[in-house]
């Protein structure tokens, strides 16, 4: 049942529609962008279009510095905002931990035949946005948007699905006239606090990973000054990125920050 309505996705021609709309936004957004840096404006607002424009320096850091994990170490966090990619594992080591069952991802990934590679229109498209002006280009970015929103929540959902069909639980690939369905799984996860015991200190420390998300949840409670790991971390990229979204989108994004700090502040009084 499964694979059937997403081979009607397929046959149907939303599944090209929807490489059509992918390609279109990046074309679109590559566009806006080269037109906002041209203007030396770092945020413009659509407001009747609902849409933004903004670049944004991001840094990322790494907290997986030696020091940073003998510092959990020994206060005791280290198990308990880290994780271990089995991937990083020897086969010795993964010996020793056989009995212990990851977390693991499986997800359908479709690998379509040229025909379905192929987006005609692009081209043509491409040299068509040329002669519009960028609020006309910023419109039929939201267009296109809606549109690739529709279709790829559509194509998620149902390949959610087809993930149970009996077909797929005995193969781990499925070949059809328009390509071939690959199941797929992610490198398995283990808790390091479950680990304790099974691999020795050093090998923890230096292959686990730290969880930003899990480290803010514990200096908010107290248990560790944040600041102080500051000392020992490390930018490992600064990009200069432009975001281009729905202003309904970056509500939902702030909001989602709000809450994010509001659980924070709760922690701390805990």
């Amino acid at each position: 049942m499964g694979l059937e309505k997403i081979k009607k996705f397929i046959n149907d021609g939303r599944y090209l529609e929807l490489r059509m709309e992918k390609e279109k936004l990046h074309i679109l957004k590559n566009t806006i962008r080269e037109e906002q840096d041209q203007l030396n404006i770092k945020r413009m607002v659509w407001a009747e279009l609902g849409v933004v424009g903004e670049f944004q320096i991001y840094k990322r850091f790494d907290y997986n510095s030696i020091e940073v994990k003998h510092i959990l170490h020994n206060i005791g966090l280290m198990p308990l905002v880290s994780y271990i990619r089995g991937n990083n594992l020897t086969d010795e080591e993964l010996d020793m931990i056989d009995h212990i069952f990851p977390r693991k991802k499986r997800y359908l990934r479709f690998y379509p035949n040229p025909k379905f590679k192929q987006c005609q229109n692009v081209p043509l498209f491409n040299t068509e946005i040329n002669d519009l002006n960028l609020i006309e280009k910023v419109d039929l970015w939201r267009q296109s948007y809606r549109n690739f929103e529709q279709l790829n929540n559509s194509w998620n959902r149902e390949r959610k699905i087809a993930l149970t069909s009996p077909e797929l639980s005995i193969n781990t690939k499925f070949p059809l006239e328009c390509g071939t369905f690959s199941i797929l799984e992610s490198p398995p996860i283990y808790r390091t606090d479950i680990l304790i015991g099974f691999l020795d200190t050093e090998t923890i420390l230096k292959k686990a990973v730290v969880d930003i998300v899990k480290l803010e949840d514990f200096a908010a409670r107290g248990f560790i000054n944040f600041s102080d790991l500051k000392l020992f971390r490390k930018v490992v990229d600064v990009q200069r990125r432009y975001w281009l979204i729905t202003l309904q989108k970056e509500k939902d994004k702030k909001v989602y920050l709000e809450n994010r700090l509001k659980r924070l502040s709760m922690l701390s009084q805990i």
